[in-house]
């Protein structure tokens, strides 16, 4: 089956609200591909995709650091071969915030803005998306969408192209 672990440094670790920067390590057989990590609490309506990166032979996800700023359970899936699977449940031991508690830049969404920027680039080389234009600037985490036919719902946060 399929297992994630929090580690540190190659080790085991307590996790705790406030942490930054804390990864999974995802352990999975040689066969298997796993293509992303979702994390969400269990009201959040859109789950936040991170990046799979190897290092050392070894399968990581970063856990997002905005879902760390509170003690709630964070769920974890793993899309492997197109198909979603529940991983894990990672509980945050509460503690007080930090004095100098500053979360990192918009991180934990750069993938969701990078996945979108090459959907409109695709769009636009298949001529369906005449006009559309989307830039991303990684120094600050901005992305911008230039289409005079797209639409954003601040409410649902879907943009409509």
């Amino acid at each position: 089956m399929y297992s994630v672990e929090v580690i540190e440094k190659n080790e085991s670790q307590k996790l705790y609200q406030w942490d930054v920067n804390r990864y999974i390590k995802i352990e999975v057989p040689e066969s298997v591909n796993v293509e992303i990590a979702e994390f969400a609490h269990e009201r959040d309506k859109q789950a936040l995709g991170m990046e799979i990166v190897e290092e050392n032979g070894i399968l990581m996800s970063k856990i997002p650091n905005k879902l760390l700023q509170s003690s709630w359970p964070i769920k974890v899936w793993l899309r492997i071969d197109g198909q979603t699977v529940f991983a894990d449940l990672l509980v945050p031991l509460p503690k007080a915030k930090p004095p100098d508690y500053i979360l990192p830049d918009n991180e934990d969404e750069i993938l969701s803005y990078r996945t979108l920027e090459k959907r409109i680039e695709e769009l636009e080389k298949n001529g369906s998306c005449a006009g559309a234009t989307a830039s991303y600037d990684e120094e600050t985490g901005e992305l911008t969408i230039s289409s005079s036919a797209a639409n954003y719902d601040e409410a649902t946060g879907e943009l409509t192209i």
